[in-house]
């Protein structure tokens, strides 16, 4: 499996990328762009 460190960077870097700093950040972004239907 993937090690902790490992998915704090694979995150970091996706923050960076997204310009978010939180994952509920990022989860309103992607939320925002492709609705989830329910």
């Amino acid at each position: 499996g993937l090690q902790f460190s490992t998915v704090r960077t694979y995150l970091n870097r996706i923050f960076r990328k997204t310009g978010t700093n939180q994952q509920s950040q990022l989860v309103a972004l992607l939320k925002s762009a492709h609705p989830f239907q329910q």
